[in-house]
């Protein structure tokens, strides 16, 4: 079943409940039973089927699966999790994952709350000149003003549709190859990969999986085409011998900061918190950048509905 497209709090509600449950003791068909009775309603109906599919003797991670409650990437993880007995601990580190999302994006909407606001109101003032000079009737107005919120609403809900559903199914490869060719876009869009593929690789050794079979998994559940050739350089490279960071080096997963701290962890044994440790400096730099740029972006749109004011106001 393709995977529903959920919001991040969603699915950090779903990991986190899973992992504590699973941490306490419960079973995965138990934890289950308690997560449908306290998620949110669209929640409810599918977590029981996935509790009832477990208790039959399906697999946990293919019965979410089933029902659409995670992705191809977020199953693999799960599949080798309940598999070496690590579940919990990638449920809970997911949850995570999923949550530092939701907030990165709920601080960037809500910095965009007051922009939205002076341009629904630029709307409404803007043919108020045209109706005091009887160029335009009250209908009109009416008429006029009413198609412009409704199709700037539409844009808003359809934008919001495409990202929840880029980030149930995954970025289509054309999007990243298109924002690595914008000037300040490139950088954002190198930190995510860099931060999300380092992240799950780590999540794959705490599973237990070698590095190279962590890597061959992470190809085969990515459907972003320009991620996957990163997947497939690196995977080359390990195969050929080169050591895990020498490997991802070669595949630009990481800049020089990061190969001295995952090069370190490899060669001390621990290589799955150095590339948990990059992951990190990685999302602290993409938090600046998300502040910049919710710093930035309302100006714009107050210069934007400014500009159409004038217009309006001069015509």
């Amino acid at each position: 079943m393709n995977p529903l497209a959920l919001p991040d709090h969603h699915r950090a509600e779903l990991f986190q409940g899973l992992g504590r449950a699973l941490s306490a003791g419960l079973n995965a068909a138990q934890a289950l039973d308690a997560l449908a009775g306290i998620c949110d309603g669209a929640l409810d109906r599918p977590l029981a089927l996935a509790a009832n599919a477990v208790r039959k003797g399906t697999a946990a991670s293919v019965a979410l699966d089933r029902q659409g409650l995670v992705g191809e990437a977020d199953y693999a993880l799960l599949s080798v999790a309940e598999d070496t007995g690590t579940l919990d601990r990638v449920c809970l580190r997911l949850a995570e994952r999923y949550s530092r999302a939701h907030v990165r994006w709920r601080q960037l909407k809500g910095r965009l709350m007051l922009p939205a606001a002076v341009l629904v109101i630029g709307i409404l003032v803007l043919p108020l000149p045209a109706v005091a000079g009887g160029r335009l009737s009250v209908g009109g107005y009416v008429l006029r003003a009413g198609a412009m919120l409704a199709l700037v609403a539409m844009i808003a809900k359809l934008a919001a549709m495409t990202v929840r559903h880029w980030r149930a199914h995954g970025t289509p490869g054309w999007l990243t190859y298109v924002a690595r060719r914008m000037p300040g876009v490139a950088r954002m869009s190198v930190l995510h990969q860099r931060a999300d593929l380092c992240e799950r690789l780590a999540l794959s050794l705490t599973c237990g999986m070698p590095a190279g079979d962590a890597l061959a998994a992470l190809r085969g559940a990515e459907r972003n085409g320009v991620r996957r050739a990163v997947l497939v350089e690196a995977h080359a490279a390990l195969g050929g011998g080169t050591g895990v960071a020498d490997a991802l080096e070669r595949a630009a997963l990481l800049d020089p900061s990061g190969y001295a701290i995952v090069s370190a962890g490899e060669g001390a044994g621990r290589l799955e918190e150095s590339l948990a440790r990059f992951a990190g400096a990685c999302h602290d730099a993409l938090d600046d950048g998300y502040e910049l740029l919710a710093r930035w972006l309302p100006v714009g749109v107050y210069l934007l509905v400014a500009g159409f004011v004038a217009a309006g106001i001069l015509g």
